[in-house]
């Protein structure tokens, strides 16, 4: 099959190839591996939460800063004309605390400050709308790190105990991410996007891999078909590829919302719901 992409470039397209020679072809083009450097600073609203069954207050609603440093590769290869394919890794270094919030705004509960850091990675397919604009829509995973500072009161009360599993204590997490990116200058995008992070109470290494391993492999199988699929309905394609993972990572998260290493049993995790807006920075 004969393609031409905007840029007026002629490929040809062995569409008899499988699913994984498809993926790792695209793996290996040089096009791909270019790492561009990408800076990232987003602003955002965010409710922490415990099991009211083990903490029964609430905690004030937070705000969120996030801040990523990383690398972004953008590939035309094995798509459909005007699709493009966009993956990268990243840093985090994040603050997320009742004390960033506007100062006219109040909220009731038990105030947090937490700081956080990891790393990440993200994929998402898109359309490439002219030659500085495309929308990409994208899926990510990030492993954190997270230190909480907990105001409260304590009472003589067996569930306040279960606070000090978090509070000025630095606990492993990880979280996933789901948004769109616009490009609308030649380095900068502007990204809307939604995360949710839990952070558990203790480490357990054999429930984390059983309960993290399958998500993983869902997502994976979901990237190797993606590519057979893209021209069957290259319209709607990057909208539903992002949907699906999207929904396969919420049902996962929100199953360990409450159970840290479902489907073992296990203690609850403290959870983040965070919505952001932020800039992208793409430098070439």
């Amino acid at each position: 099959v004969l393609s031409v992409h905007s840029s007026m470039a002629y490929e040809w397209r062995d569409t008899t190839k499988s699913i994984f020679e498809e993926y790792f072809e695209t793996l290996s083009v040089a096009e791909f591996i270019k790492n561009r450097p990408t800076l990232e600073l987003t602003y955002g609203f965010s409710q922490p939460t415990l099991s009211k069954t083990r903490y029964p207050d609430d905690f004030t609603s937070t705000f969120d800063i996030d801040f990523r440093y990383g690398f972004t590769r953008t590939t035309y290869r094995q798509l459909p004309a005007n699709l493009i394919y966009v993956a990268g890794e990243y840093v985090i270094i994040a603050s997320n605390s009742y004390f960033l919030k506007p100062s006219f705004m109040e909220f009731e509960g038990n105030p947090t400050d937490a700081w956080r850091f990891g790393l990440g990675y993200a994929n998402g397919y898109g359309y490439q709308l002219g030659a500085d604009s495309r929308l990409v829509f994208f899926h990510g995973g990030n492993i954190l790190w997270n230190k909480v500072n907990i105001e409260f009161d304590k009472p003589e009360d067996d569930k306040y105990d279960y606070l000090s599993k978090f509070n000025e204590t630095m606990r492993f997490g990880h979280s996933f991410e789901i948004g769109v990116k616009y490009q609308f200058l030649p380095t900068v995008h502007l990204k809307a996007g939604y995360e949710h992070a839990i952070f558990f109470p203790g480490y357990e290494f054999p429930e984390w891999v059983g309960s993290f391993t399958p998500e993983i492999l869902i997502q994976r199988i979901i990237d190797f078909i993606a590519i057979k699929r893209s021209k069957d309905d290259p319209t709607n394609f990057p909208i539903i590829v992002t949907a699906v993972k999207g929904i396969v990572s919420f049902a996962f998260y929100e199953l360990r919302r409450n159970q840290a290493y479902w489907p073992f049993k296990s203690d609850q995790p403290m959870n983040y719901d965070t919505f952001k807006l932020g800039f992208s920075f793409v430098f070439d």
